[in-house]
């Protein structure tokens, strides 16, 4: 499965974690690179691990609200909200989001 393209995570497209969760990270030489991994980490704030966090599991559907970009000392992430659970939004990053989602609808153009 390729990775998620920048340009098409934008606010209304929808995504689902794929049955395969990975850390999207380059192994530099140590290894198989991009571990797998249980679940996607969704944060309440940019890279705010301390300050609540859900996991969110394989088959999840997310709507992108923000698309990733640098977020502070966080690092490059996304803010998304898990269908069908309004009140879970969070940021998630997109090393992790780009190599475990895939994109099942497009945003809406204006």
């Amino acid at each position: 499965m390729p990775l998620l393209k920048k340009d098409v995570v934008k606010p209304g497209a929808v995504l689902e974690v794929l049955p395969v969760i990975k850390s999207g990270l380059p192994s530099f030489g140590l290894g198989q690179g991009s571990q797998v991994q249980e679940h996607l980490l969704m944060t309440q704030k940019p890279g705010g691990f301390f300050d609540g966090s859900w996991k969110i599991t394989s088959g999840t559907r997310l709507e992108v609200l923000e698309g990733p970009k640098r977020r502070g000392e966080a690092g490059n992430s996304a803010k998304v909200k898990v269908i069908g659970q309004e009140d879970v939004v969070g940021y998630v990053f997109w090393c992790e989001l780009r190599a475990s989602a895939k994109l099942i609808t497009q945003a809406p153009t204006s």
